[in-house]
């Protein structure tokens, strides 16, 4: 039997985080940010008069002091500034206001980050949020607020037809609309398209942003003639030299436009996060939902089969019942055995079993005996005769264990606590209707060391860790691998006799290595929707002090 031995309810104070993130921020302003893009542009319209603003007048560039900018109005075109948000009242090809930006908006860049806070008051044909590059077709790269009247929000570039994925806008809701721009070989350039932090779509084409130079870079208006003029509201547009990965574009959009006067260290909060996206990469398939749907953020390309309708993955299974909430969740609605979602080859068995981590962030509407966060198996039609199966499951009660197949034997493996006072270990008992944070590392061992199973469990809205729970197994044990093709399913039961469950998902990963606690917790950082604003804020900005204390006092 595996000996078991458990830490549990060892709360990560937010408050404690803050007032070590003080110190913090004084080291790192001594430091060189290496993950940290350079802001190069940034246009916040704080510097414009109240009211109407004038033809020719001129826009300064916080991120260097320069007026190198400048507002136009055309035809019947206005400009109104309300502290700070700038609305054009566009209306067609001849009537609007745009802003003309400095010709070296891309400059040398090999890899660059777009983003501009805008709400849509019409979606006018083919109107822009921006259009750089010059007229020419081989040189135009815009974002599009509209594609044709009442069209879809995208971002192309004109000469090679690259479209990462398109999302509809609604009028009078504001956006954070984020391209990025990186170049993967001497020839092609990876274009991403985000909509309010998540990712729409990916996709490389051939073509350097140095292509991209031109003396005609607009906010507000299209290159070309039949387009309309934008009429929206704009908060904010700035330029950042280097891509930034999708949690840095999150924490963006969890911080909110800087001319918000938020007090967050930002270039500390995007050196965290840009942190976090190199551990995504490391992965071997990350998913979040929303608008991302169930794409591949390691980009491996194991795209996740959401429902039989779903464009993105031909591995959905046609009788499921599962649907993406509007606010950015996996709903899995449990009415009957054999329904899931799941990718095709992100299993256990395809990562090796040497070592590997899985964690998902999951809310329960309630728990049954049986029930599943994920499941690791064969194809289905072979699926009850795997001989390597391994899940999160939940039992009655919310008792929560990762199960799986250890030396041929399978062997239940639950997330414990323990009295502090009588030493007795006992199961958790986790809540309905909150959201939890649960991973799984293993490590094998050997002859002079043994294999380590730990698992964790965090409270996705506080960040204070309810249970870690470390087992040591005999030797070299390891989970087996019986070496077929596999599935990793989501939120699904495969037995006709397990319970059926309700419960919602935020994201999921899978990785070939043993991920350390504090990198675990970088992933707390990585929420699409789950909790308020400002907690999330607070816990990105916490978490370089948490991780300085928990190291020094290790």
């Amino acid at each position: 039997m595996a000996n078991n031995q458990s830490r549990s309810f060892r709360f990560l104070r937010l408050s404690r985080g803050l007032f070590i993130l003080t110190a913090f921020a004084v080291l790192a302003a001594l430091s060189t940010g290496v993950y940290a893009q350079t802001l190069t542009h940034s246009y916040t319209f704080e510097d414009l008069n109240e009211g109407n603003i004038e033809n020719g007048t001129p826009v300064t560039n916080y991120a260097t002091g320069n007026q190198d900018a400048t507002l136009y109005l055309s035809g019947t075109g206005t400009a109104v500034n309300n502290g700070g948000v700038v609305s054009f009242n566009g209306s067609s090809n001849s009537n609007g206001a745009y802003i003309l930006l400095p010709e070296n908006l891309v400059g040398s860049k090999s890899s660059m980050t777009l983003e501009t806070w805008v709400t849509p008051n019409e979606l006018l044909n083919f109107s822009r949020a921006w259009d750089i590059g010059a007229g020419d077709n081989n040189t135009r790269f815009f974002n599009a607020i509209s594609a044709g009247a009442n069209g879809d929000s995208y971002t192309y570039f004109q000469k090679t037809g690259t479209d990462p994925g398109r999302y509809k806008l609604t009028t009078g809701e504001e956006y954070l609309l984020t391209v990025t721009a990186e170049q993967t070989s001497e020839t092609q350039t990876k274009l991403s398209y985000y909509i309010n932090g998540s990712l729409v779509g990916s996709k490389t084409g051939d073509v350097l942003l140095s292509n991209m130079i031109g003396n005609e870079n607009f906010l507000g208006k299209s290159h070309w003639g039949g387009d309309s003029y934008a009429n929206a509201n704009f908060k904010e547009f700035n330029v950042y030299d280097g891509a930034m990965g999708p949690t840095q574009v999150n924490a963006q959009k969890i911080m909110g436009a800087t001319s918000d006067h938020n007090a967050y260290d930002r270039e500390t909060t995007l050196a965290n996060a840009a942190k976090t996206d190199d551990l995504i990469k490391s992965a071997e398939g990350y998913w979040n939902f929303g608008v991302s749907k169930g794409l591949d953020l390691s980009d491996n390309g194991r795209n996740l089969g959401i429902n039989g309708s779903n464009a993105i993955s031909s591995e959905a299974d046609p009788c499921m019942s599962n649907t993406l909430t509007s606010d950015g969740y996996y709903l899995h609605d449990k009415s009957e055995s054999n329904t899931y979602a799941h990718s095709a080859d992100a299993t256990l068995r395809s990562i090796g079993m040497d070592s590997f981590t899985l964690a998902t962030r999951v809310k329960m509407d309630s728990f049954k005996t049986g029930a599943n966060a994920y499941d690791d198996l064969i194809r289905a039609g072979e699926r009850y005769n795997s001989g390597a199966h391994y899940s999160l499951s939940y039992t009655d009660g919310g008792k929560a264990l990762f199960y799986g197949n250890v030396n041929g034997e399978y062997r239940e493996y639950f997330f414990n606590s323990i009295d502090s006072e009588t030493n007795a270990v006992t199961p958790v008992l986790f809540e309905p209707d909150k959201w939890y944070d649960l991973s799984v590392t293993f490590e094998k061992g050997d002859d002079y060391n043994p294999s380590i199973l730990t698992l964790y469990a965090f409270d996705s809205i506080t960040g204070e860790e309810v249970a870690t729970t470390v087992y040591e197994l005999e030797g070299s044990a390891a989970f087996h691998n019986d070496g077929k093709e596999g599935d990793f399913l989501l939120m699904e039961v495969p037995w006709n006799d397990h319970g059926n469950n309700n419960g919602y998902m935020d994201y999921a990963g899978v990785w070939g290595y043993a991920l350390t606690e504090s990198q675990l917790q970088s992933l707390l950082t990585n929420a699409t929707s789950v909790p308020e604003p400002s907690t999330w804020a607070l816990m990105i900005l916490g978490a370089a002090g948490l991780l300085y204390w928990r190291k020094k006092n290790a």
